[in-house]
């Protein structure tokens, strides 16, 4: 049997130390990294389903500048918020009000029949229906 000399236990317990030390710092980041995420996506979704109404009502009364402006927004939204959700993030509590958001987004996109965005816009729809 061979008897391990004080220092060799003693660097060897250290050494193990740091790793857990480290370890658990890059399991910290990756939840806080979910948490932004998550965080993220909520708040493109809001702003999504604001922009959807909004452009469904100017729709109505043909504010074209108002309209370019929102149409902007709503597709930033759209595309972050499927950029977020592709990427796995998730928003980890039941929030009806915003998954109806990406519904009315794809909704308008329908009735505008812009396909490319309509199907961006459903897909998150059923990354979020996951969730419900």
């Amino acid at each position: 049997m061979k008897l391990y000399s004080i220092r060799t236990v003693a660097t060897t317990a250290v050494l193990m130390l740091v790793a857990g030390i480290g370890a658990g710092r890059v399991s910290m980041r990756k939840q806080a990294d979910r948490e932004i995420e998550s965080a993220s996506l909520a708040h493109q979704l809001e702003v999504t389903g604001f922009c959807a109404n909004a452009l469904a009502l100017v729709d109505s009364t043909e504010e074209a500048e108002l309209s370019v402006l929102l149409e902007d927004r709503l597709k930033s939204a759209v595309v972050q918020a499927s950029s977020l959700a592709d990427g796995g993030a998730r928003l980890g509590i039941p929030a009806p009000n915003l998954w109806e958001s990406a519904r009315r987004a794809a909704a308008y996109y329908e009735r505008r029949h812009e396909t490319e965005r309509q199907r961006m816009a459903d897909r998150l729809v059923q990354v979020l229906a996951e969730e419900r």
